[in-house]
């Protein structure tokens, strides 16, 4: 997200109905846009070219003021560069299947892409069962009562997504989501938890004949959970979701002791545009997104987002689990920064920072699903 300006002429642009920008005297004033997000000033002579002019900065009150010369200068022209950032709200647990490892992302973003890859380790062990042992946690969530349901709403064949929504008997929250297809209503996709898809893998028996020739690859959840995976290695059938990512603004909702709290983005409705392959998105606390799901293959999954929501929350958040480097989802994180400079640092001691890519990687295979994917947060 830019934001730019001029000395001799002055062309604003604006975001959120606020002016980035303003000048007067020989000083820059930045209007904070959302506070707690990072910011850079950049100057260019032509529009074209840029250079930083600032350093990395966090929005706050009062506004952040920079100094020019305009005399030397008199046609230079200035722009605020939102720029990403991860903060780290992990905490420690015995349980594997609490997410407790929670990265959150802020920054005025108009697109990111969510990336799926199998473990870089030799996986031979596809199993995806939960593991229960030492999970005696006080902090509960009301569990709502739903009407269970494992349907096929579209079925896509060879051609287009098959898509599913399910339901088990409760859920922790209220309200779940309205499904379309193109635009049709459905009675099965009123009120839903899950939305899954399935395709044909290319290349595989014609017609397909097992799960294996035509998995799920995708799941999106009615809390704005979304959990990614590519195809199956050659002569396997499926493999373990792991990590998630909150795919939208997010909140936090407190457990019932109000001791813990989970991050959520709630969505009202998901229509499926079947010959895009894109998902729009409606938010129940507003705003939109579009993912893209075009690209999926035996390597890789990749959903690119299109972001049309308010990015003063943050605009997503990994949620995945970690108790040890051999019992967890994720145990570290790889990202690199704004010099590309590559950085590793175990997850649960990662201290914040802004950067460019992200990556959530298990170097060890963990006792549980070793098979589930790396997750990368990209930027463009």
């Amino acid at each position: 997200m830019f934001f730019t300006s001029a000395v001799a002429l002055f062309v604003p642009q604006v975001f959120a109905d606020k002016t980035a920008l303003d000048m007067a005297n020989g000083q820059i004033w930045f209007k904070h846009v959302h506070e707690g997000n990072y910011y850079q000033i950049d100057s260019s002579l032509d529009l074209v070219s840029w250079t930083s002019y600032s350093d990395v900065f966090v929005a706050a009150t009062p506004p952040a003021v920079f100094t020019y010369n305009q005399s030397s200068a008199p046609h230079k022209f200035f722009r605020a560069k939102g720029i990403p950032s991860a903060q780290n709200f992990s905490y420690y647990t015995l349980c594997a299947e609490y997410d407790n490892a929670r990265i959150v992302f802020r920054g005025d973003v108009n697109s990111f892409a969510v990336k799926a890859t199998h473990p870089n380790y030799f996986v031979t062990d596809y199993s995806s069962g939960p593991y229960w042992t030492d999970c005696n946690s006080t902090h509960v969530y009301t569990n709502y009562a739903y009407p269970a349901r494992d349907i096929k709403i579209h079925e896509g064949y060879m051609t287009e997504d098959s898509v599913i929504v399910h339901n088990d008997a409760g859920f922790w929250r209220p309200q779940g989501m309205n499904v379309t297809i193109d635009g049709a209503v459905f009675s099965s996709g009123i009120n839903v938890q899950q939305m899954v898809l399935h395709r044909y893998i290319p290349g595989t028996a014609n017609p397909p004949v097992t799960w294996g020739e035509y998995p799920s690859f995708f799941v999106i959840y009615c809390d704005g959970n979304m959990r990614l995976i590519p195809f199956p290695p050659v002569g396997v059938d499926h493999v373990s979701v792991g990590t998630s990512v909150v795919m939208g603004p997010t909140d936090w909702a407190l457990s019932t002791d109000e001791q813990e709290a989970r991050p959520l983005s709630e969505i009202s409705a998901i229509d499926y545009h079947t010959a895009l392959r894109t998902l729009e998105i409606s938010y129940r606390s507003g705003g939109s997104a579009v993912l893209d799901v075009n690209n999926v293959t035996r390597t890789q999954s990749v959903v690119n987002v299109t972001v049309n929501y308010s990015t003063d929350k943050p605009f997503c958040t990994v949620n995945s689990n970690f108790t040890s480097n051999t019992r967890c989802d994720t145990s570290t994180m790889v990202w690199q920064d704004l010099s590309g400079v590559i950085h590793t640092d175990p997850i649960m001691t990662f201290s914040g920072a802004v950067g460019s890519q992200w990556l959530f990687t298990k170097p060890i295979a963990s006792s549980t699903r070793p098979s589930a994917p790396d997750i990368s947060i990209i930027f463009p």
